[in-house]
C-alpha cells in the first residue's frame, strides 16, 4: 500500500539489476530509478515480498563510479510491484557520486 511520500532528491531512470540482501538471502532485481536519497526497485520474486519499514542491503554498480553498498529502508511498495527505498547509511562520498550520475543522466536524456 502506497502512502504519501515526498522525495528530498531527484531520481533518474537507471534500468539495471541490483543486488538485494533480504532476510539472509541474496537476490537480484531490476532497479528502475536511482537518486542520492534512494531507489525504486522491482519487488523481489517469491513468497516474501519486502514490506514497509523493513531494512535491506542494496548493492548498486555504476559504470563510472563503481560499486555502492548501503542499507536501505522500504518506505513504500505499490500495486505495480515496485518498492521505494530510502538509503539509511550512504556516505557523503557516494551521495556526491550518485548526484553526479543523476545530473549527467539528466543532461543526456534532455539531449
Amino acid at each position: 500500500m502506497q502512502k504519501e511520500f515526498r522525495r528530498k532528491a531527484p531520481r533518474r531512470t537507471y534500468d539495471s539489476p541490483v543486488g538485494i540482501l533480504y532476510r539472509g538471502k541474496m537476490s537480484f532485481t531490476p532497479c528502475l530509478q536511482i537518486g542520492e536519497g534512494g531507489a525504486l526497485i522491482a519487488q523481489l520474486p517469491g513468497p516474501n515480498p519486502i514490506q514497509e519499514g523493513e531494512s535491506i542491503v542494496i548493492t548498486i554498480f555504476f559504470p563510472v563510479i563503481g560499486g555502492v553498498v548501503s542499507t536501505a529502508e522500504c518506505v513504500y511498495f505499490s500495486e505495480d510491484n515496485t518498492v521505494g527505498l530510502s538509503f539509511v547509511d550512504l556516505g557523503m562520498d557516494f551521495k556526491k557520486k550518485i548526484r553526479e550520475f543523476v545530473s549527467r543522466r539528466k543532461t543526456i536524456e534532455a539531449a
